[in-house]
């Protein structure tokens, strides 16, 4: 019978946290409680807003993290261009993986036997992988 009393307290406890943060929460979002005024805490009121601004659009509508645009005026031959002079005498992931596996199947070719067989598999697969990331 002691659960009664507690679970009472506890319900009764929630209601009134609950009632003593809504209207700080409502006044951190800009809206009004039951006749209050909206408080302002930006400082004194801004000017007016321009008519056709103040109504929901689209752009209101969405939430989240909304992503940058960028926008390359570039062409094609320049971009690529561009992406030589950035990655002049600096191997790609594709170059890396195939150096790797190649070392790896030359590796299993030397040891020979069970492990050797394995190491010289996987280190073909990860050179053909680093073959298919340099012709992309």
């Amino acid at each position: 019978m002691t659960r009664l009393p507690r679970l009472l307290l506890a319900s009764v406890g929630c209601a009134a946290l609950l009632a003593a943060a809504s209207p700080r929460l409502a006044a951190a979002q800009g809206l009004s409680v039951a006749g209050d005024d909206p408080v302002h805490e930006t400082g004194p009121a801004s000017a007016p807003m321009p008519v056709g601004t103040g109504g929901p659009t689209v752009a209101r509508a969405t939430a989240g993290i909304r992503a940058a645009v960028a926008h390359d005026d570039r062409t094609r031959a320049q971009a690529a261009d561009q992406i030589v002079r950035d990655n002049a005498g600096n191997p790609t992931k594709g170059t890396i993986l195939l150096i790797i596996g190649g070392a790896a199947f030359a590796g299993g070719l030397v040891l020979g036997g069970t492990g050797g067989a394995a190491l010289g598999i996987a280190g073909a697969l990860v050179a053909l992988y680093g073959i298919y990331l340099l012709l992309q």
